[in-house]
């Protein structure tokens, strides 16, 4: 919903002088005291209230909308948050969509994935993109931070449910992967927004998750777009495994930030299904800053009570608080590491939970370059096969435990996404998803590490070079519905939104 406010200089005023921020200051309503507006709030609750209001969406007495029989969008749930009576100065309320839960602060929003399992799902990744949305359109938002439950950031999608979908069947070749349509749509979004956004990697952030941890980082540099923030911590594991295990590629956009890091470590990571620890994430530039995670709470605390307190709070105060509890990743040595000595089985680097690889881009990134610079497949694995050390021999063999297909497809696709633009490369990843479920080797990906767990999977022979390119080509709207990738929310009425016009 829309909600005309006074300025927010008066409304902060109002909010230290009164019991409660409530009052109406355009009609010049008398402001009712905390103990009124709860005994007025009990009387509307009773059943004698309910049955006489039934087809009034807002009780005139106190203001407070009442819930709509039915399911209430994430809007109208924000909506509801910012009535509450028992609200504290500068803490608008908690609102539940799902296995999202937004902590929407007055000048900020803290969102969680509550979710056992860590991973998302359809619904998950719409609640995540409508908070982008709402946030971007919001004047009041100065930045929004992500993180996730307990021991994970996010560990992707809710691939059990993919199992099988998309392949041909009489009738059924033109499924719009819904899930999918939601991902791209909330990588574009993320990517795009005008406003500030800091992802707290705390524990696991595997496949889409490591994608949506880091999609929005401006890694080239460009402008338009604000300065974000990603911070790692102690328990960070980092892996763009979707392509390595699961017989897909990388999503979220990531065939445009992958190629943009530094040398051909993006390559490498899309191919290697290599797991990272916080000093690897920070080197390659999929972090801005590392903190241990004891430091994390005052840390977001310290983010919030300044911007509430600061009314020029933006990216550089942002970074200042952010240096201020940050610290160097490179004199850590409570990372969790396998042995290289004893390197896990493919199920294990799969599956295993909190177990990083040793420490090893910065050292390596010579060889990484060398043999991830290359301009085919072909090529890289000779290279890789000429350098004598334990890390090329351990990556070589990981490399060919993948799917053929994903291995060629994947590398192609950072190729070519490294001379296009984030829009293009969504796109082109679209087109592939599409017909990657098509092929076996996705769902044999699902059912050997997710399904059956015997990280044995058969995969398809090598395609040639020609089924290769075809499946790059345009796709016609008989196939799949073209993408949309908009920003509409930053418009009502083809006009732009003004200060003092607020959309919770």
């Amino acid at each position: 919903g829309w909600i005309r406010e006074a300025p927010r200089v008066a409304v902060a005023y109002a909010s230290r002088r009164l019991a409660s921020g409530l009052g109406n200051y355009k009609s010049g309503r008398k402001t009712r005291s905390i103990q009124e507006q709860l005994a007025a709030q009990k009387a509307r609750q009773s059943p004698e209230a309910a049955a006489a209001n039934s087809g009034d969406p807002i009780v005139a007495a106190g203001g407070v909308g009442k819930p709509r029989q039915g399911t209430l969008t994430l809007a109208e749930r924000l909506s509801q948050s910012l009535k509450d009576p028992l609200r504290a100065v500068g803490f608008l309320g908690t609102v539940t969509k799902g296995e999202t839960e937004i902590h929407c602060h007055e000048t900020c929003k803290v969102v969680w994935i509550r979710n056992r399992k860590a991973i998302v799902d359809t619904e998950t990744l719409g609640h995540l993109a409508e908070v982008i949305e709402i946030s971007d359109s919001n004047w009041y938002d100065k930045f929004t931070i992500f993180r996730g439950d307990e021991d994970n950031f996010c560990r992707g999608l809710d691939l059990r449910s993919l199992h099988g979908f998309g392949k041909p069947r009489a009738g059924c070749h033109a499924d719009q992967m819904p899930m999918l349509e939601n991902l791209f749509k909330l990588s574009y979004l993320i990517a795009k927004s005008p406003k500030t956004r800091i992802a707290v990697i705390d524990g696991m952030s595997l496949g889409a998750g490591a994608s949506l941890a880091t999609c929005h980082l401006n890694v080239d540099g460009s402008s338009g777009c604000a300065k974000n923030f990603s911070i790692a911590s102690t328990r960070t594991v980092f892996s763009f495994q979707a392509s390595h295990f699961l017989g897909m590629f990388p999503l979220c956009g990531a065939s445009y930030f992958l190629p943009r890091l530094k040398g051909s470590i993006g390559t490498y990571l899309a191919l290697s299904g290599s797991r990272l620890n916080a000093a690897d994430v920070m080197y390659a530039g999929l972090a801005t800053h590392f903190m241990p995670s004891d430091r994390l709470e005052k840390c977001m605390g310290e983010l919030s009570s300044r911007a509430q307190n600061d009314g020029e709070f933006g990216a550089a105060q942002i970074q200042e608080v952010l240096d201020t509890f940050g610290t160097s990743a490179t004199s850590t040595k409570d990372f969790k590491a396998f042995d290289p000595n004893k390197p896990p089985s493919y199920l294990t680097r799969y599956s295993g939970d909190n177990f990083t690889d040793p420490t090893h881009l910065e050292a390596n990134h010579e060889a990484i370059d060398r043999c991830f610079g290359k301009g085919n497949v072909e090529d890289m694995l000779a290279a890789l096969e000429q350098e004598k050390c334990a890390w090329a021999q351990n990556t070589l063999a990981n490399i060919r435990q993948m799917s053929p297909t994903s291995l060629y497809v994947t590398f192609e696709l950072l190729r070519r996404g490294a001379s296009q633009s984030l829009e293009d490369c969504i796109r082109t990843e679209w087109r592939l998803a599409r017909r990657l479920f098509a092929r076996n080797d996705f769902h044999e990906g699902v059912r050997a590490f997710e399904i059956d767990k015997d990280g044995a999977p058969k995969w398809d022979p090598l395609p040639s070079r020609d089924e290769i390119s075809s499946l790059f080509r345009p796709m016609g709207e008989t196939e799949l519905l073209p993408l949309e990738l908009t920003q509409k929310h930053l418009q009502v009425g083809h006009q732009k939104i003004s200060k003092g016009e607020i959309r919770v």
